[in-house]
This record gives structure tokens, sequence and C-alpha cells, in this order.
């Protein structure tokens, strides 16, 4: 370990170093399954918040081409195949416990336990919306009524015809 952080560079720290990079080629060689597996399902984790979010856009209903119908087919895929591929990266975590007697983690979490938070955070937002959606808490502006015109002007017929308005004392 000593040769990893001297400020001495030699061959001998060199070929270390060397050696070191050899066994980390061939750890990802080896794993390299486990770790597409998890780049894929990050790939679709992300996309299928962006759909879930797109549906909520209202502008959704303007746009021409049938993007809504290709969005709605890429969104049904993706929570097909996205259950799929989680449970690869399981068995496949379960296997690299197996093998070399500790966890696979991202970042320090264990991969089954970001997948569970991925999905509980999920479910919380998507319950937040619901309930802001139907349990919606009128703003002081909604259903009040407009202001009243003043006084004054209720009598004329139009605005405009401002003849039947008191006139301002000069």
């Amino acid at each position: 370990m000593e040769q990893f952080t001297t400020e001495n560079f030699s061959e001998d720290v060199f070929e270390a170093h060397k050696a070191e990079l050899k066994i980390w080629r061939a750890y990802q060689k080896k794993n390299q399954s486990l770790m597409d597996k998890v780049a894929k399902r990050e790939q679709m984790w992300k996309e299928l918040i962006d759909l879930e979010n797109r549906a909520d856009d209202p502008s959704r209903f303007v746009n021409r081409g049938a993007s809504m119908l290709k969005d709605q087919n890429y969104l049904t895929s993706l929570r097909k195949n996205l259950p799929k591929v989680e449970e690869d990266i399981l068995k496949l975590t379960s296997n690299f416990a197996a093998e070399y007697g500790r966890s696979f983690k991202i970042d320090g979490k264990e991969v089954p336990d970001i997948i569970r938070e991925n999905w509980e955070h999920f479910r919380e937002e998507k319950a937040k919306k619901k309930h802001a959606r139907t349990h919606h808490v009128p703003t002081p502006a909604m259903g009040q009524p407009t202001p009243r015109k003043r006084q004054t002007m209720a009598s004329c017929p139009t605005p405009a015809k401002r003849a039947c308005a008191p006139q301002a004392q000069k």
C-alpha cells in the first residue's frame, strides 16, 4: 500500500501500479455484465421518470406526430422490462456477494437498497401529486367574485360612455 502513496517514483512503484491495474481490469471484465445491467437500469429509470413527468405536462396534447402514443407505448415497455432487469441485477449481486464475500455497492449503497429507495420515492411522489390533484385547496383568488366596478360606473351601460358618470369637481 505504501507504493501507492509514495513520492518516490521508481521502477518498483511502476510495476506495483501495473500489477494493481491488471487486478482491477480482471475484476471489471469478470463483473462487466453486472455493471452493464446496473447502467441499463439507471438509464431505464431516468427514462421512466422523464416519461411520467411528461404525462403531467398539459402541452402534450398539442403536439403532432403521435408522440404521445409513442411515449405511452415506450412507458408501457419500460414498466414491463424494468422489473426484469432489476431481477437480473439482484441475481447478479447475490452471485457477487457469494463469490467475493461482500455486497456490490454503488456510491457506498447496496444495489438492492438503491432499487428499493428509488421505487419508494417514486410511489411517494406519485401519491403527493395525486393528493394535490384530489385535495386541491383553492387559492384566495380562486372562487372569489371579481372586484366590483366603481359604483359610479355601475349605472353606465358601457365603460366607454362616461357621460352618465358624475364629473369630477374641479
